[in-house]
């Protein structure tokens, strides 16, 4: 073999330290899509979505991040000085913009880290500053959180099938919940899973377009499925909750989650074996968490709106006609 020029190994050099600062964060995202006959749920395992997820509930930059991922970390000991320093970092730049309003777009999504900034960017979601900083900080959790994403790809699978297999008995649940949200057209609502350390907790969210829920083995994440596919195809109707709620003495949040929470768990895990939402503000409550705690309120308003919710989706009722019972029952209960 001939020997290489001074210039072929400069080359060669090169691409070999190219290679080596490439991320491992995995480019391709795997898509399933689940056909529910009317919704699409496009379910994907995003390498990018997981990173940003879990960095975001690590942060506890609000109320409503889940504090099991916290949890996790101080057990297992994960974190070092350096990685809570990029958490900091993370929270200021979440708090500086809140839920919402660029962050979930564009790192919710199947490309890798550099192409979701690019697209940050291009889009006007984030200014280059931010986004040059929150790339930082997810490459260094690429490698922080490695071996609880590969370790959570077993469960993530699991779920997926378990979707697929489950198709059948989902439908009429999804129809009803169609119907209820006066959705005439097709819809795809996009769902990114990602594994969470904490047997005995779970979560998720609807941001937008996109959904994200929990996969653990206790508690069954299909409820929160259903929880944040309601928000979703109700996202439409925020003026006229906003309105019941008014009428009611409620915050706009606080109706929103109540119907979400009397939905899932309060119909889909409630029967003559258990209620898990009498259960979750039992354990809500026991922990210490006194009638001014969000999520107690949450759980208030879902039990006394939860027969009527029964109720308007074994009828085919829809939320307009929902809301004026919803609001008139709330006002029949404080005022008593």
């Amino acid at each position: 073999m001939a020997a290489m020029r001074p210039r072929q190994m400069r080359s060669l050099m090169l691409a070999l330290v190219c290679l080596a600062v490439v991320p491992s964060v995995r480019a391709a995202a795997q898509v399933v899509n689940v056909d529910l006959d009317g919704v699409v749920l496009s379910v994907s395992v995003s390498r990018t979505a997981q990173l940003f997820h879990v960095v975001d509930q690590l942060s506890e930059w609000d109320q409503f991040t889940h504090k099991g991922y916290g949890r996790w970390a101080a057990r297992t000991g994960l974190l070092d000085q350096a990685a809570r320093d990029l958490l900091k970092q993370h929270a200021e730049l979440r708090r500086g913009r809140g839920w919402d309003r660029g962050f979930e777009q564009s790192f919710y999504v199947t490309g890798s880290i550099d192409d979701a900034g690019r697209r940050a960017v291009d889009s006007g979601a984030l200014t280059e500053q931010e986004m040059k900083a929150e790339v930082t900080i997810l490459r260094h959790f690429d490698r922080v959180l490695a071996p609880l994403l590969e370790r959570g790809d077993g469960a993530v699978a699991a779920f997926i099938d378990r979707i697929k297999k489950e198709s059948t008995s989902l439908r009429p649940v999804i129809a009803k919940l169609q119907r209820f949200a006066e959705v005439q057209q097709p819809a795809t609502l996009t769902v990114y899973l990602v594994p969470n350390p904490e047997e005995g907790s779970g979560g998720g969210g609807a941001h937008g377009d996109r959904l994200v829920v929990e996969v653990q083995q206790k508690p069954d994440a299909l409820p929160f499925l259903i929880h944040e596919a309601l928000h979703l195809l109700l996202d439409r109707h925020r003026p006229a909750v906003a309105a019941a709620a008014e009428s009611a003495g409620l915050t706009w949040q606080r109706l929103n989650e109540g119907i979400a929470y009397a939905m899932a768990p309060g119909i889909t895990n409630g029967d003559a074996s258990g209620d898990a939402l009498a259960d979750a503000w039992t354990q809500r409550t026991m922990s210490g968490a006194g009638a001014s705690d969000t999520f107690v309120q949450f759980y208030m308003v879902a039990t006394v709106i939860r027969p009527l919710l029964r109720e308007a989706l074994d009828r085919g009722d829809t939320i307009t006609t929902f809301l004026p019972k919803a609001a008139a029952k709330w006002r029949s209960v404080v005022n008593r």
